[in-house]
């Protein structure tokens, strides 16, 4: 089954499809918040379901960082900084007639009701207006579209897929942008000045041993991976959790902005310790 909803449609899609018995290749940003991501991957692993998130960037246009850091010339990896943007905003537009070919209400599905205005529903790829992936309800924006891929490119370089952060920092000192922090140590930024996408802060002073990059299974791309990974029932290069773990560097990073302050994040828990105010 192929999942390319608007985003706000993703996650109930994804875990009806396993609960029938369906594998599943979403597109990305495979959620809209953060409270889909572990429901996603709970109903993946519960009914054995191949569930592989998409971005063929992630391997593809950033090959060559990857194969940079993989191969040790960068030595013990600090920092990678990911510029990307904009965040999706509130929609008021005007009530216009539902077209007669239209379920309008079907369109809304799990979102708040509002009324239809043709820009609500808009396929185009904007990102700032005029389009379903400009506003609140349905999309986050740049920072989760073009986000699943460069975040997802960032992780996968300096090796912390399979991880969350444990803190985001907001600054405010050289305009805004994030550090997120993760448990190993390492550094990722969100729009850092100066810093461009992808660019990495290593110890190329000390080499590192290189070791061996996970590569798609099959033929035929990320495609190809995922029906590979169905005859085989292997996990997808973009298993749907590490597509997830990609997804919360987004959602992490839009609630930092929205309070304009800085974040602990628990991600066994799946909450902000102590903050009533952040929202999952």
């Amino acid at each position: 089954m192929h999942v390319a909803t608007p985003d706000h449609w993703h996650a109930i899609i994804v875990i009806e499809a396993c609960r029938h018995g369906k594998d599943v290749y979403c597109q990305k940003p495979e959620t809209r918040t953060l409270r889909e991501g572990p429901l996603m991957v709970e109903a993946a692993r519960r009914y054995s379901r191949v569930v592989s998130g998409g971005s063929q960037r992630v391997l593809e246009d950033y090959r060559a960082t990857v194969d940079r850091c993989w191969g040790g010339e960068l030595g013990t990896i600090k920092s990678i900084n990911v510029n990307v943007g904009p965040l999706s905003q509130p929609c008021n537009l005007p009530a216009q007639d539902v077209p007669p070919d239209m379920d309008w209400d079907l369109w809304l599905g799990p979102a708040p009701w509002a009324p239809y205005n043709k820009a609500r529903c808009d396929g185009n790829f904007g990102t700032s207006g005029g389009s379903w992936r400009s506003y609140l309800d349905y999309s986050g924006g740049g920072m989760t579209d073009w986000g699943a891929h460069h975040f997802g490119g960032a992780t996968f370089a300096v090796d912390v897929r399979e991880m969350q952060p444990e803190e985001v920092t907001y600054n405010d000192d050289k305009g805004k942008y994030l550090t997120y922090r993760y448990p190993n140590g390492l550094l990722l930024y969100h729009n850092h000045p100066n810093l461009g996408n992808l660019h990495v802060e290593g110890t190329p002073d000390e080499k590192r041993p290189a070791k061996p990059v996970p590569a798609y299974k099959g033929t035929g791309g990320i495609y190809g991976d995922f029906i590979e990974c169905v005859k085989t029932r292997e996990r997808p290069f973009r298993d749907i959790e590490l597509a997830v773990n990609t997804v919360v560097l987004s959602h992490l990073g839009i609630i930092a902005y929205t309070l304009q302050r800085s974040l602990k994040w628990d991600a066994k828990k799946q909450e902000f310790p102590g903050d009533e105010e952040a929202i999952v």
